[in-house]
């Protein structure tokens, strides 16, 4: 079974999980030893991988579906399942990451939709939401990295269930996790310029903590290892949409938190490790049209008016992109 998986041979792994279905129901009636089956499913070669991890990792959605079938007529909560769902292959890699990583939505459904399902409890799903591979990386920064903001979407509706009534702290904890480098989602996709999925994020990150907007201030403020912020990957990589919302973001919340006075000259004057600012990584990459959008904040953050400027670059924003993308951007009027 596992090789006719890893050749992907549709053919012949259909023929072994018909026998074996076959073999279930003959038996099923005379006591049939259900845990030798499931054994059998979960068994590893000596590279550490089982049908199901060989199937997830070559994004065959169909013959996942058929194993899981398989497990679901043995038992109404399997040892199958609870394989399926927690296993990892030899990259440490579970399902949900190799689903993101092979851009396979209906694989990536299944594992969450499946774990609610069978399970009816939230651990299960949070456990998956919250596993970190071998480089530290999780589902949603790995999302992120992808540029899929529908995979993100998804990713927050199961973390607004696994990790409700418990104050926000979960959810926080999911949002704020880094890989073993200190990056995190935020990161991932101000560096890949990605405007809706960072507007995605600091939207469930809003409503997640709608009054004291800490969440808000750990995420933009937030530096890696390379002490880099999301403005300064944004900045070098020349995202002038991304700049421009990332800048808002600050401005918000200069004006909206007394405790965060001066949020943009913070933001501003972060450096990375090798001292670089915001105003040098744009200008070493000789991207000018965001070292003149920088400048000109520095110059109107001078007049000490927080209102005329986050009004400024509220209408900015708006102007140029009045579309489907700032219904977003809506939640932060």
């Amino acid at each position: 079974l596992i090789e006719a998986c890893e050749k992907i041979d549709l053919k012949g792994t259909i023929k072994v999980l018909e026998l074996l279905i076959a073999a279930f129901e003959v038996n099923k009636e005379e006591r049939f030893d259900e845990s030798e089956l499931e054994d059998y499913l979960l068994q590893e070669n000596h590279a550490g991988f089982s049908a199901l991890t060989v199937a997830w990792s070559k994004s065959r959605s169909f013959i996942v579906d058929t194993l899981l079938t398989l497990g679901k007529k043995i038992n109404k909560q399997p040892k199958l399942f609870q394989g399926f769902l927690f296993q990892i292959d030899k990259e440490r890699k579970t399902a949900l990451m190799r689903a993101i990583e092979n851009d396979n939505e209906n694989l990536l459904f299944s594992v969450l939709e499946g774990t609610r399902q069978v399970y009816k409890n939230k651990l299960a799903v949070r456990e998956l939401l919250t596993y970190q591979d071998k480089e530290g990386s999780t589902a949603l920064i790995k999302s992120a990295q992808k540029n899929n903001v529908d995979f993100l979407k998804i990713l927050f509706d199961y973390a607004v269930f696994a990790f409700e009534g418990e104050e926000n702290l979960g959810f926080k904890l999911f949002i704020l996790r880094t890989d073993h480098k200190g990056f995190t989602s935020l990161l991932a996709a101000s560096k890949q310029g990605n405007r809706k999925a960072i507007a995605m994020i600091f939207s469930f990150a809003k409503k997640t903590d709608p009054i004291m907007l800490s969440l808000l201030h750990s995420l933009i403020m937030h530096q890696d290892q390379p002490e880099y912020s999301a403005l300064m990957y944004a900045s070098e990589a020349g995202h002038v949409d991304c700049v421009e919302y990332l800048l808002n973001i600050l401005l918000y919340l200069q004006v909206c938190m007394p405790s965060t006075k001066g949020m943009l000259l913070k933001g501003l004057n972060l450096r990375n490790e090798e001292g670089d600012s915001v105003f040098t990584l744009a200008e070493k990459k000789g991207h000018f049209s965001i070292v003149r959008i920088l400048t000109e904040v520095w110059k109107v953050d001078s007049l000490k008016n927080d209102v005329v400027l986050l009004g400024l670059f509220q209408r900015r924003i708006y102007q140029k992109d009045h579309s489907a993308d700032t219904d977003i951007f809506s939640d932060w009027e």
